[in-house]
């Protein structure tokens, strides 16, 4: 039900008419993300400071409206759709931030493109920079928890602080110590509060060296990755299967690649040495060493979701983590998928915490978003039986996945958390 006249006269009262929209078109544009659920809102906010936030988590508390915080809308998991309607408070306009290069620290608003801090940050790496080319805000990175420079550890210990505005408590501060912490507030989601700003490490590292490899079989390439991922060097690695890379070849014009996975990396200099041992004795067709520009191994993986999005009408995404002992299985598995369902699926993730992003194209040809579909809930079945860990929301028959990998004690310290700062319910409903 759209939101009435006076909700819509105490926004723009409170905010300034160019901060608020209920046009139809707009809408509509906000009724997705990058995943395959829909949901439209009955208004959208574009707050530019925490006051802003304030306000509009005052309204909407008084009214039961429900909120729904967005950032960049990347979510492949139907985060940022509205499921019953309600308010999107698109942070997009909230994007300041200051380097402390000196420091080791970043203060950024939750709106922040994670590619602007890292173009700012100069010569120090920016832990959540993400492995993939897409625009995430920072807010997005930490309530989604996607992947980031897992050498350098995970998001929660890169984030100091997190500011959160919630309906009951008003602006609490977490960090990682204090009770709710960091941990609490990474993969909620926008389920307990709206993230106002956030302080973020930076790291110093010096001597950096990039590789790249091509291996002839999944299996060599995954046994590989858990030789390498034992080095105490790795930044950050990748594995990516041929399927994808043959969709950058093939826009390059280029032959298709001759390996079935490929292994993209960056290490400490000083342990050169140790990873050239493991390549001779997990031999790929081919390497590559970037001492120069050890950055420039990642211009291989950049353009790649790119290319998939000009080739193809139609992409449907999943986000998993498989055991590492699991992993050839599982692209196996994947690729039987693909034959059953007639629809071609690539595969590519960060091989340290095997987070992985299986990507399913189609043509948008009679039955094609079908299958696709149902190739997705069997490849999120597939993880299940491997004990792995899956990302969904929104799906009641999805929602006995989310408790793998979380205790009995996560979970109710969570609900705890949430009736002590959204007791009614307005924080993204429908999410867990």
């Amino acid at each position: 039900m759209p939101i009435s006249s006076d909700v819509y006269k105490e926004l723009v009262k409170e905010l300034e008419d160019d901060k608020v929209s209920t046009d139809e078109l707009e809408l509509l544009c906000y009724s997705y993300d990058s995943s395959p659920i829909t949901g439209k809102p009955d208004a959208i906010v574009w707050p530019e400071t925490m006051e802003d936030v304030i306000k509009i988590i005052d309204i909407a508390k008084e009214k039961q409206i429900p909120l729904i915080p967005r950032g960049s809308g990347t979510s492949i998991e139907g985060s940022a759709v509205p499921e019953k309607g309600g308010i999107v408070v698109h942070m997009a306009r909230m994007r300041n931030f200051t380097v402390k290069a000196e420091n080791g620290y970043v203060k950024a608003e939750a709106g922040c493109l994670v590619d602007e801090i890292k173009q700012s940050a100069a010569d120090m790496i920016f832990p959540l920079a993400t492995v993939y080319t897409l625009p995430k805000t920072v807010g997005g990175i930490i309530s989604e928890e996607y992947s980031c420079i897992q050498g350098l550890g995970g998001i929660v210990e890169n984030v100091e602080r997190i500011r959160v505005a919630t309906p009951e408590k008003g602006i609490i501060d977490v960090s990682r110590d204090s009770s709710p912490s960091v941990r609490d507030i990474v993969g909620s989601k926008g389920t307990l509060g709206i993230i106002i700003d956030v302080t973020l490490r930076l790291r110093n590292v010096a001597g950096k060296v990039g590789f790249h490899a091509e291996y002839g079989t999944v299996e060599e390439a995954s046994k590989a990755s858990r030789l390498l991922s034992d080095v105490s060097g790795i930044i950050n690695m990748e594995i990516i299967d041929q399927k994808t890379v043959s969709f950058d070849y093939k826009l390059k014009g280029w032959p298709e690649p001759i390996g079935q996975a490929f292994i993209i990396a960056e290490f400490m200099e000083d342990v050169t040495s140790r990873i050239m041992e493991i390549v001779s004795k997990v031999q790929p067709i081919q390497y590559q060493l970037y001492e120069e520009e050890p950055a420039g191994v990642w211009s291989f993986r950049d353009s790649l979701f790119t290319s998939i999005c000009k080739q193809n009408k139609f992409i449907m995404r999943c986000r998993v983590r498989i055991p590492k002992n699991s992993l050839p299985e599982f692209f196996r598995g994947v690729e039987r998928i693909s034959g059953a369902y007639r629809l071609g699926i690539g595969i590519y993730g960060n091989a340290l915490n095997c987070e992985f992003y299986p990507t399913i194209v189609a043509k948008m040809e009679a039955g094609e978003v079908e299958r696709a579909i149902r190739a997705r809930t069997k490849i999120i079945d597939l993880a299940v039986q491997m004990n792995g860990k899956v990302d969904v929301v929104q799906r009641p028959e999805w929602r006995q996945w989310i408790a793998l990998g979380y205790s009995t004690e996560d979970i109710e310290r969570l609900v705890r958390i949430k009736r002590s700062w959204d007791p009614t319910g307005i924080m993204n409903p429908g999410k867990v």
